[in-house]
């Protein structure tokens, strides 16, 4: 139930036109059932502004833009202070702890999706291992090797230009399976930090990101200002 009945014409006004610039001035008198010289007349005592609204709002979507690409969970593994010792390299084999990661992506993943796996290494010791799907149809791969530049190059660009939802970062400790364990170099069954992450177009997964850290390496922390920290446990090599 609206409660516009509540509110003077002039309150009714000033609230739409800062929910939603774009409206005209004809829309903004229909909504509060006056006249179109009286919205101008609101809007010139209160000195505002729809073009400058708009631009305002403008700027406040570039910002939300610029955000979510910074929240990406590679741009992370890329910022983290141990990232500048670190090797990266692209695995030609498919890397995940459990079959269950996928359960929300829809169709065939296999056909529908890219899939890319990464080793993170320090002098060829293991710290971190990434996977990632991506689909097909909306980001334009079938086939070949991203690297995890153009990887993180590739999902900026989509968050950039396309309307999409980046989640939020989930954390959850897994223990290893004979997969995982094998390259990370640790005992089967040892725990692991598992970090997710999706981006959705109209509520459908279009990525999934998985992290898989060795608990024994690596720290991880989630802070408001910064997001996901990640630092070494002990010295690697």
């Amino acid at each position: 139930m609206s409660d516009y009945k509540w509110k003077t014409k002039k309150e009714i006004i000033l609230e739409n036109a800062q929910k939603d610039p774009f409206l005209k001035i004809e829309d903004l008198a229909k909504l509060a059932d006056t006249t179109s010289r009286y919205v101008r007349t609101i809007l010139s005592e209160g000195n505002i502004s729809l073009m400058g609204l708009r631009k305002q709002y403008a700027r406040s979507m570039e910002n939300i833009y610029k955000n979510a690409v910074d929240k990406l969970l590679f741009n992370y593994l890329q910022q983290a202070t141990l990232a500048r010792l670190t090797d990266t390299l692209n695995l030609n084999e498919l890397l995940f702890n459990s079959p269950q990661e996928f359960n929300d992506l829809p169709g065939n993943i296999w056909e529908d999706y890219y899939y890319q796996s990464y080793l993170h290494q320090i002098k060829e010791k293991p710290w971190c291992v990434s996977t990632v799907f991506l689909d097909k149809d909306l980001y334009g791969l079938n086939g070949g090797s991203l690297s995890e530049n153009e990887l993180i190059l590739e999902l900026s660009n989509k968050l950039e230009t396309v309307d999409l939802e980046l989640s939020d970062i989930e954390l959850e400790i897994e223990l290893s399976t004979n997969q995982l364990a094998r390259i990370l170099d640790v005992a089967l069954l040892s725990p692991l930090f598992r970090v997710k992450q999706t981006i959705k177009q109209d509520a459908r997964i279009t990525a999934l990101m998985l992290v898989y850290f060795n608990s024994k390496q690596i720290t991880l922390s989630l802070s408001y200002k910064d997001g996901l920290l990640i630092n070494r446990k002990t010295l690697v090599g």
